[in-house]
């Protein structure tokens, strides 16, 4: 079972009709839906009371605060508990009213545009259910939160009992299902050129696409380790595949995604990449740049996951890689690669949309000698 919220409670103690609130309507409903009650005055302590309510607000997820009687301290508790979790206000109805006779009773003006759940006396049996309908609402993302950070561990501690092959095993499921549903025709580098996969790691996945007179291809290295020399080597080396003839061509876009189980250093990835910069809070780094030279425009999109533990920052890495691929159809390899002369592929372009087939000059995804 979860562990349950705690919610931190700020009102004027020391006056009945507020601990009345409390006891009958407030404390109850907490209660009912499994969240610790945190109220100072009714914890035993041995610290010094302002570091202990402080300690208490850092530790909860969310706070009631009754603004009842104007005491300046439950002011200085919800501006403190502001900064960083939602606040549930409630208050007297005579304290929201503007023929509040005295002014020191009134709620200041700077609170008055806040959500307040008011309440007439102890009898007043609509405020119950409006409290626990704004309570609902303040916990919901809160506990659809820990519900994911729960699923987070089930899923880090699941990933890290497999077996290293598993789970790069499970990397690559991933990255084909993604390319495949982005209409790529996907292979391993290794029917291309054993050599050049055998010094990047190994285990290279490669996504082909040709839409008009644009390649896409996208590589994909899963690896137990991969080092600074795999990383630049594999860059370098599939600098010059192209999709048939290069005449009928006037714009590349390759794709790089590294990553690796056992992580990946961030000084290794930022050295192999000066220019790398965080994506996000999902500990995911990219760079992006272009060059013009011989294959006339190439685009380049670098992804690195330092850490891969768990299934989710699997789904993390391809959901980005996913977002900047282009989703049009066009031709794509409609045979399994086989090995010629050239050390390339052999190669047969399919128009998607119309079922079409179209053989290029070279008849080869070759890399420019």
């Amino acid at each position: 079972m979860p562990p349950r919220l705690n919610c931190f409670v700020a009102m004027a103690f020391a006056r009945e009709d507020c601990n009345e609130i409390y006891d009958k309507y407030i404390l109850p409903i907490l209660k009912e839906l499994r969240i610790n009650p945190i109220r100072v005055d009714r914890r035993e302590h041995r610290d010094d009371l302002n570091n202990f309510i402080i300690r208490m607000l850092r530790s909860s997820n969310f706070a009631i605060v009754d603004l009842t009687y104007a005491r300046p301290s439950v002011y200085y508790e919800a501006g403190f508990a502001e900064r960083s979790i939602p606040v549930v206000y409630t208050s007297k109805a005579d304290h929201l009213s503007k023929a509040q006779p005295d002014d020191r009773l009134r709620v200041h003006f700077d609170l008055e545009m806040k959500k307040i759940v008011s309440w007439n006396n102890v009898k007043d049996n609509t405020f119950p259910r409006r409290l626990r309908q704004r309570i609902n609402y303040i916990i919901r993302p809160l506990l659809r939160d820990r519900s994911h950070e729960e699923t987070l561990i089930r899923e880090r501690e699941a990933f890290q009992s497999l077996s290293t092959f598993d789970k790069l095993n499970s990397i690559r499921k991933v990255f084909i299902s993604k390319l495949r549903s982005a209409h790529f025709s996907v292979c391993q580098l290794s029917d291309i050129r054993p050599t050049e996969s055998y010094l990047a790691g190994g285990g290279v996945l490669v996504g082909f696409k040709k839409v008009g007179t644009q390649c896409f291809t996208c590589f994909v290295i899963a690896g137990s380790s991969i080092t600074r020399r795999q990383i630049e080597f594999l860059i370098n080396s599939t600098n010059g595949l192209i999709h048939g003839s290069k005449d009928e061509i006037n714009k590349y876009t390759d794709f790089y995604c590294f990553c690796s189980p056992r992580g990946i250093p961030e000084s290794r990835l930022t050295s192999a990449f000066p220019r790398a910069k965080p994506l996000g809070n999902k500990g995911l780094f990219g760079i992006e740049y272009s060059v013009v030279g011989y294959q006339k425009s190439r685009h380049v999109r670098v992804y690195l996951m330092p850490n891969i533990d768990s299934k989710i920052r699997i789904f993390d890495l391809a959901r980005m890689l996913g977002e900047s691929l282009d989703k049009r159809k066009g031709y794509r390899v409609r045979k399994k690669p086989a090995p010629n002369r050239w050390n390339g592929i052999s190669i047969v372009f399919q128009n998607q949309e119309s079922g079409s087939t179209r053989r290029t000059k070279t008849q080869s995804v070759v890399r420019r000698r």
